[in-house]
């Protein structure tokens, strides 16, 4: 009896590799005494194939989704930065700073995760604060 997938080991392996691939070589199939077997073990390896490329291409998903999220609160604070230094041409510095000598200074500040809210509670927060440091400075 002729050997479906070879007489070696390395045939065998050659023609596992080649399965992954697409190359199915079900020709030796019907009518050999081991048929059933055959084709349970051709669909057995075509799934587990299929779940190990499933998960790879997961893995690649998600570290790549990975570092997109590290940047990400860099990247947002450097839009709003932008944002407010293309937009400040609206604001009559003169007008509205007039009774008001200071010098601004900013620094960069920490974020715990549990501290870190939506959007609409970051801007009240901002309010509040530049609302206490124009009060200190009116003082």
């Amino acid at each position: 009896m002729e050997s479906i997938a070879g007489k070696e080991w390395w045939q065998v392996l050659i023609y596992t590799y080649l399965t992954g691939l697409g190359e199915f070589g079900m020709d030796g199939f019907d009518g050999n005494e081991y048929e059933l077997l055959l084709w349970g073990l051709f669909f057995g390896c075509t799934i587990l194939l299929s779940i190990v490329l499933l998960n790879t291409l997961i893995a690649i998903m998600g570290d790549t989704f990975g570092r997109v999220q590290e940047g990400k609160d860099a990247a947002f604070l450097r839009e709003v930065c932008s944002l407010i230094s293309e937009n400040s041409m609206w604001l009559d510095h003169d007008a509205t700073f007039r009774k008001y000598k200071y010098l601004t200074i900013a620094n960069i500040e920490k974020v715990d995760a549990q501290d870190a809210g939506g959007l609409e509670d970051k801007m009240s927060e901002l309010k509040a604060f530049f609302s206490s440091q124009n009060q200190a400075l009116v003082v």
